[in-house]
């Protein structure tokens, strides 16, 4: 928490505020997290356990995203 809201939300709300970006999606295995996503309006996917972790790197989530 920063000032009352969720670091995540001054991120998504930048981002969709930011008028660039067609979709703004939030990618956790954190059922919390993709609440929060979802309801600051960005769009949500669920990771598969084998993306999940301290030891998975951005790129493999990238790459599985992209797929």
């Amino acid at each position: 928490m920063f000032n009352g809201k969720p670091l995540l939300a001054y991120t998504i709300e930048a981002a969709l505020n930011a008028d660039v970006y067609e979709d703004v999606v939030v990618s956790s295995d954190d059922q919390e997290i993709l609440e929060l996503a979802s309801s600051l309006g960005a769009k949500i996917d669920r990771r598969p356990e084998s993306l999940s972790g301290d030891l998975v790197r951005n790129i493999q989530v990238v790459d599985e995203y992209l797929r």
